[in-house]
């Protein structure tokens, strides 16, 4: 269990002033002082693999859009 501030954070204060919970990192858990069978937490950001990112990728693109020559355009913004 860990606070995001010194004091006990309650349940009407989570609602009224959600800035106290956002400043929860990654990973980290919340149990609100009155309510404990409430938790709240943000969860870890997903770490996709090149296979899922390659797939991800495809999907963006159109079938019709035109190949992109991405050595060429990288010359071009070097300059």
């Amino acid at each position: 269990m860990l606070s995001a501030t010194k004091n006990a954070i309650k349940k009407r204060d989570s609602v009224r002033k959600p800035s106290l919970l956002s400043k929860l990192k990654p990973g980290q858990r919340l149990r609100l002082a009155d309510a404990p069978e409430i938790e709240i937490s943000r969860s870890q950001p997903k770490r996709l693999t090149a296979e899922e990112l390659d797939a991800e990728l495809r999907q963006l693109v159109t079938a019709g859009a035109p190949a992109v020559d991405g050595s060429g355009l990288w010359q071009e913004l070097r300059g």
